[in-house]
């Protein structure tokens, strides 16, 4: 990582739906990782969230970069 690169951390949901498909909702962007996992702490508690809380994740993604996604279909 260069040092003057700028990141942040955005935490995600994924549920599997009753048709097998996967629902990804992104909950929010943090300035850093310890953020976005204390926002998770109070996400968990919402309805749609507490009887899956291991579905959440936090993905890193450094600011003014190009990050196609595969599983955005766009590689």
């Amino acid at each position: 990582m260069v040092d003057d690169q700028k990141v942040v951390f955005e935490l995600l949901h994924v549920s599997i739906m009753a048709d097998g498909e996967e629902e990804i909702l992104a909950i929010g962007f943090y300035l850093t990782e310890a953020d976005a996992l204390e926002a998770r702490s109070r996400a968990v508690k919402l309805p749609g969230f507490k009887d899956t809380p291991d579905g959440f994740y936090v993905e890193r993604h450094v600011v003014d970069e190009d990050n196609p996604r595969k599983d955005y279909g766009i590689l």
